[in-house]
């Protein structure tokens, strides 16, 4: 997403609308459902090194999974008053036109843009 800040509703999806590095073929999809960005999709059939980052400025306790077809990895994080960074990382197996997003459960303020919330993707 572009730089700033947002607060997605429980159970929402998160997609994207830029890339701060882009190689190998990745594309935006269409539109999430939320309008909060568009799906990232899979350029070829592969194993991916998936990493999401999760900024946050305040939580009162939050949720953030790498989700498509199905939940790949999740980063949970505590409720805090002050900026917190959280990382979770996998190995998934992907088809050419597979889509991913973030999936936000909980309440927090999430910070926007690079080097803030993101997720990278790299074809092994």
């Amino acid at each position: 997403m572009a730089a700033g800040t947002s607060t997605p509703a429980d159970g929402s999806r998160t997609g994207f609308s830029d890339f701060h590095l882009l190689q190998g073929g990745f594309s935006l999809g269409s539109a999430l459902p939320t309008g909060a960005g568009n799906r990232l999709l899979i350029p070829e059939t592969g194993f991916y090194l998936l990493q999401s980052t999760a900024s946050t400025l305040s939580s009162s306790g939050h949720e953030t999974a790498i989700d498509g077809t199905t939940e790949l990895a999740s980063l949970v994080g505590s409720a805090s008053t002050s900026a917190v960074r959280d990382i979770a990382c996998a190995v998934a197996a992907l088809n050419e036109g597979d889509w991913l997003a973030l999936l936000d459960h909980g309440s927090a303020q999430y910070e926007f843009g690079a080097a803030e919330t993101e997720l990278s993707a790299i074809m092994l």
